[in-house]
């Protein structure tokens, strides 16, 4: 973070429910945890050397299979087909699915 710099951070939640893919957990978990260190001057000094400062994300953006609590809802219906295209077209993910049930 504190090398690109992002506005904004769009990621699982690293609390969410029932996410039983370890992947998503620990992915979420090492953002936010990035998210944290990032901000203060006591976490990799080392990268002071390299010319890095301290930096913070304006927003964070976390989304999961069942959230704890809702904070945002967005009106998707314009894109729902192209979602379900995208979603067609996942092949991995519907072979993995389908090998669950």
């Amino acid at each position: 973070m504190r090398k690109h710099r992002p506005y904004s951070i769009f990621t699982f939640d690293p609390y969410g429910l029932y996410e039983n893919n370890l992947d998503h957990t620990v992915l979420a978990q090492t953002v936010d945890e990035e998210f944290w260190v990032s901000c203060f001057d006591k976490h990799h000094p080392e990268h002071f050397e390299e010319g890095l400062q301290p930096f913070s994300v304006c927003e964070r953006w976390y989304f999961a299979r069942k959230l704890q609590e809702a904070t945002h809802g967005e009106d998707m219906t314009e894109y729902l087909e192209k979602k379900i295209d995208a979603l067609c077209a996942h092949q991995e993910m519907k072979k993995n699915t389908l090998n669950q049930h």
